[in-house]
């Protein structure tokens, strides 16, 4: 072997182990939603603000509260727990979170949690889930649904 080349150092790229273990985490944002917890992926989060006077919009499905304006650009808010069907668990926002995307929406939460970090093996792909779930991922006694961001629009106008 020549000198400069290390064959150890080499072999975990070769054989794609490093890469794989951290491409296979990914990091959970996880929000309330009256007692229920609900996750989106980080990197599909764009900003996280304190709920903010919203403004109508007229003859908007259930589940848009309104636009808001965060950091110059206007974003449609959606009700979680009108999205998620839990009218009757909460109506508290204390959260705005808006998501990355085309769409510019951004989802009304009571509390963020905070972020954990899962592996994509761990998500459970459940028979019952509705479209708007990617699955779900067990959290200490907690089962936290995992949302489709791609979904959220179609199914809060629908």
């Amino acid at each position: 072997m020549s000198e400069d080349f290390d064959a150890i150092a080499i072999l975990p790229r070769t054989l794609g182990l490093p890469g794989e273990i951290e491409a296979a985490k990914r990091e959970l944002l996880i929000m309330r939603v009256g007692a229920r917890l609900i996750g989106i992926f980080a990197d599909e989060a764009w900003y996280i603000v304190r709920h903010k006077k919203l403004t109508p919009l007229p003859r908007a499905p259930r589940a848009v509260c309104g636009v808001v304006a965060i950091r110059g650009q206007m974003y449609t808010v959606i009700a979680s727990h009108e999205l998620l069907d839990l009218q009757g668990e909460s109506d508290r926002r204390g959260f705005i979170v808006a998501l990355r995307g085309d769409e510019q929406i951004a989802l009304s939460v009571d509390a963020v949690e905070g972020v954990i970090e899962v592996r994509e093996s761990e998500l459970q792909v459940l028979a019952t889930s509705p479209k708007l779930m990617r699955g779900a991922v067990e959290y200490g006694d907690q089962l936290i649904a995992i949302l489709d961001t791609s979904r959220i629009f179609e199914a809060a106008i629908g």
